[in-house]
């Protein structure tokens, strides 16, 4: 507490390269974009979001999908 309020913590994100950069995202979404159901429901989400990138939309179907990049979880996992 600070003050009586909860003090927010900064999340960065450090690439490969040791660059560190502020995450603004709050919610971290994995989606398979080959599925027709799920590209629908990130489209909607996308549209809640209103550009204001509250979400990050991961395609688990990606060919460069990196699982250690997204606690782990591999696409089997999030199948």
């Amino acid at each position: 507490y600070v003050s009586g309020q909860m003090k927010e913590s900064t999340v960065v994100n450090i690439s490969m390269d040791g660059v560190v950069t502020p995450v603004t995202w709050k919610v971290k979404y994995l989606y398979d974009g080959d599925c027709p159901m799920c590209a629908s429901l990130k489209n909607v989400l996308e549209r809640q979001d209103n550009g204001r990138e509250l979400i990050k939309f991961i395609n688990i179907a990606d060919p460069n999908y990196d699982p250690t990049s997204h606690m782990g979880i591999a696409y089997e996992q999030a199948m």
